[in-house]
């Protein structure tokens, strides 16, 4: 079993030994005579993709009593930093882990139980969780996507919009058609909730429109704090310690992100947008 390491200084999780993926792996397939043949070890991201915890991918061998021939598979693990300083305070302030952990553990799956039986949806649109360690604060689930709910919360979708716009659109459609992707998005949000019966208040899109404009420093939160931590490429360490430590090293790690060419392109059309907005007025 590998123990690798990152340019994080991150290490593999010590509790994935082959007793605890094995056991976990017969509880998720619901059969005891599954055992674990091979077991594959490697951290799943590189620097600057990951600032919130440790996440490794885990690929597995197995046979069961149905079956001697090998079946193969693999899965993602998450681990909190609960015990690495203070960018773990930070975190657990917020309450991030716990809410994840809430999330994979009890409203994913009743979501994609909504998606299959009552949006009559065959697609597949989240990993299975196949188990929530709370003692250790991890969790292991489907390699499907890099899926992450740790600062999901019950709230505006609008939210969710200006994260999307302002990290995952190109310049000239996230600056020219904001009003006609909100239009397209809230009708496709109506009909689904109709779909489900949904019984609470639906806003009216121009009610809507004023909800994502109320919210619109998530726009400038994302703009100029997630996506230069998430595009940088640069030499210095990636980690959540470097973003709020203010020694030289956090600095330099701070200029290299913002400095980026690509970046720098970004953030000229992007300050005045936000400037526009007011969002850049001292408040």
């Amino acid at each position: 079993m590998s123990q690798e390491s990152n340019r994080n200084t991150q290490v593999v999780p010590a509790l994935l030994t082959r007793d605890y993926v094995e056991q976990k792996l017969r509880s998720y397939f619901k059969n005891d005579t599954l055992r674990l043949m091979n077991l594959d070890i490697k951290l799943a991201l590189g620097n600057a993709e990951n600032y919130s915890s440790v996440i490794t991918r885990i690929y597995v061998e197995y046979t069961t009593n149905k079956s001697k021939d090998k079946q193969s598979t693999r899965f993602l693990v998450k681990e909190s930093f609960a015990d690495a300083g203070p960018a773990a305070q930070v975190l657990l302030s917020y309450g991030v882990y716990n809410r994840e952990l809430d999330l994979y553990e009890r409203i994913l799956p009743q979501m994609a139980d909504v998606v299959r039986t009552e949006l009559a949806d065959s697609r597949k649109l989240f990993a299975g969780t196949v188990y929530v360690d709370r003692k250790r604060a991890s969790i292991i689930f489907e390699d499907m996507s890099l899926e992450n709910y740790r600062f999901s919360a019950w709230n505006s979708p609008a939210i969710d919009l200006h994260y999307f716009f302002s990290t995952a659109l190109q310049a000239d459609i996230r600056l020219k058609k904001q009003p006609e992707l909100i239009q397209f998005y809230y009708y496709k949000l109506k009909a689904a909730l109709k779909k489900v019966q949904y019984s609470g208040n639906v806003p009216s899109l121009f009610v809507f429109h004023q909800q994502f404009r109320n919210r619109s420093f998530y726009a400038a939160f994302a703009s100029l704090i997630f996506e230069p931590m998430m595009t940088h490429t640069g030499k210095e360490e990636a980690s959540m310690d470097q973003i709020i430590s203010l020694s030289e090293k956090g600095m330099r790690f701070k200029d290299d992100a913002f400095q980026a060419e690509e970046m720098r392109k970004k953030m000229r059309l992007t300050l005045p947008f936000l400037d526009h907005l007011g969002l850049l007025d001292v408040m």
